[in-house]
């Protein structure tokens, strides 16, 4: 259910869910991004990069952007 882009020449990755995304039973699909977000970042972290996060509201959805 989640999207996954990058921006700024492949230094940032972006996770949110499609504009609109309703899960039919999950009623709290940002925790689960969330704790997907979080396994990127210490992927980073463990490769050495010290990432950088934002999470912004964009159309009425999480968007979380790691930066490098």
């Amino acid at each position: 259910m989640w999207r996954f882009g990058f921006e700024d020449d492949f230094r940032t990755i972006t996770v949110a869910m499609p504009v609109g995304y309703k899960h039919f039973k999950w009623e709290h699909p940002n925790v689960d991004i969330g704790i997907c977000t979080s396994h990127i970042w210490l992927g980073l972290i463990d490769k050495g990069y010290n990432p950088t996060v934002t999470v912004n509201e964009e159309s009425g959805r999480a968007v979380w952007r790691l930066s490098i």
